[in-house]
């Protein structure tokens, strides 16, 4: 392993030849020992060291827990997420009712996307316009930070001219949805992406068709989805604020607006 780097002094280049000579596993077992912050700065030694320890895994087994804390399960219907744990005297308890989120009387909330061990959840708030605020947040550690809401916005990014859906009640207004993206192995920063969703395409004979039949254009329903360019708004911690972002197609599309609206919307 080659860890010399240009400009360092004799004493650090000494220290690192040492460090090469040492077997694999056994340096491998020193840095098991480090504090996660001084292995994530080890990573800046050489590139043999920054791949030694993202070939075993090093860093990531120091800041997530190979242990399951519980699972959030959702249920068509009913707007409160349930946790469900397994005692253990070997693990700590993650509590599932989320009673550290500022307003504690408003308890039930939903987990609408989850990534690495961070949900986001939607939380009931009578308070605010549209009565829910989304938080993401970590069970574990009792921390949660409130995402924006969506009026800080000009207007949700369009990635193209679809129009309010329509059913026997009228118009209704272009949906999003939130998914969460989190990995501490590469930074401690999230994200969170909004993209467009299209309501499942029910017909006749089906439960509830009169509440939630949807049309769109036939015409539209054929268009390539998602489009290229895609235009979104994307949450980054790093900054605080959501942001446009745009997206070009590699390859083939995944399918069109109707392929998107054969799943049931919950799903």
């Amino acid at each position: 392993m080659d860890c010399r780097v240009d400009g360092e002094s004799a004493g650090d280049r000494q220290a690192a030849d040492l460090t090469a000579r040492l077997p694999e596993d056994v340096l491998v077992d020193v840095l098991r020992r480090l504090a996660p912050q001084d292995l994530a700065a080890s990573r800046c030694v050489c590139e043999a060291r920054r791949a030694m320890i993202g070939t075993r895994r090093l860093l990531r087994a120091k800041l997530l827990p190979l242990w399951l804390g519980g699972i959030f399960i959702n249920f068509h219907s009913y707007f409160i997420s349930e946790l469900f744990a397994r005692l253990s005297a070997s693990y700590p308890v993650v509590s599932g009712k989320l009673d550290f989120l500022p307003d504690r009387n408003e308890s039930w909330s939903e987990v609408s996307d989850h990534c690495n061990g961070l949900p986001i959840v939607e939380v009931y708030d009578k308070k605010v316009p549209d009565h829910s605020v989304d938080y993401v947040l970590n069970p574990a550690t009792r921390w949660c930070a409130r995402l924006p809401p969506l009026s800080t916005l000009a207007s949700p990014a369009p990635t193209m001219e679809t129009g309010p859906y329509e059913d026997r009640y009228g118009p209704y207004e272009n949906i999003y949805d939130k998914y969460l993206v989190y990995d501490p192995t590469v930074s401690l920063h999230y994200k969170v992406f909004l993209i467009r969703r299209f309501h499942s395409r029910i017909e006749s004979r089906d439960l509830h068709y009169d509440a939630y039949m949807k049309k769109l254009d036939p015409a539209m329903e054929q268009s390539e989805w998602p489009p290229s360019p895609c235009i979104i708004h994307v949450y980054s911690s790093k900054i605080g604020k959501w942001e446009e972002r745009s997206f070009v197609q590699e390859g083939k599309a995944a399918g069109t607006i109707a392929d998107m609206r054969l799943s049931w919307p919950y799903d």
